[in-house]
């Protein structure tokens, strides 16, 4: 058996009653179906009295997807430097490999530039 509720102050599953309080017992089928739910962006919380519940994520504004995409161009910027820097030791002549890709940096650094001006003006547009 699974047991839903609250103990040392955290909310969660347990597979022992011991301790929990509020204590609500639950299927195995219920506790994957709670699981499944985090999976499509659903939050697990609780009433007072440790029956679980879903909670659906609030959609992003429009400064924290910008955000989400500059993190993710820097990491694909970080990536490639990585990668240059590990050829470059291996002795590998990167200019051969690395033709073109200055317009590639070139670009992903203009649209950085653009999605830090839409953090900057996001609170003033209406979603």
């Amino acid at each position: 058996m699974i047991y839903s509720g609250k103990r040392n102050n955290n909310w969660g599953f347990f597979l022992e009653k011991g301790g929990v309080d509020p204590c609500l017992e639950i299927t195995e089928v219920e506790h994957i179906a709670l699981f499944e739910g985090q999976i499509n962006s659903k939050v697990i919380k609780w009433h007072n009295d440790g029956t679980p519940y879903f909670n659906e994520l609030p959609e992003p504004t429009i400064a924290e997807k910008a955000q989400i995409e500059i993190d993710y161009i820097k990491a694909e910027i970080e990536a490639q430097n990585y990668c240059a820097l590990k050829a470059m030791k291996l002795g590998v002549d990167i200019n051969e490999l690395y033709l073109g890709e200055a317009e590639w940096y070139k670009t992903q650094i203009t649209r950085i530039g653009k999605l830090e001006a839409l953090i900057t003006i996001a609170p003033t547009i209406k979603e």
